[in-house]
């Protein structure tokens, strides 16, 4: 499946510590190829078409298309600052 970031995504992995962001899209890519690795921490949100995966102290908000195999990363934060 192609990945695919917002630029708001991106933004914010270019300023965060770079280990966090590697992680974070080491996660990513792992939910690509297999979404059952994440059970307890892919999360469909309520009365929303996204999911949320919780990597430690961050929330990355996704959009899974399984019709066309694409993952949208919307939004990667904190927790106090990605709901918003």
């Amino acid at each position: 499946m192609p990945i695919m970031y917002s630029k708001q995504a991106l933004k914010y992995l270019r300023k965060m510590p770079k280990a966090k962001a590697e992680d974070i899209m080491s996660a990513v890519r792992q939910i690509d190829e297999d979404r059952s690795a994440f059970q307890g921490n892919l999360i469909k949100m309520t009365n929303s078409p996204y999911f949320r995966l919780r990597i430690g102290d961050y929330r990355v908000i996704l959009e899974i298309d399984d019709g066309k195999l694409i993952v949208l990363v919307m939004k990667v934060g904190t927790r106090g600052d990605v709901y918003k």
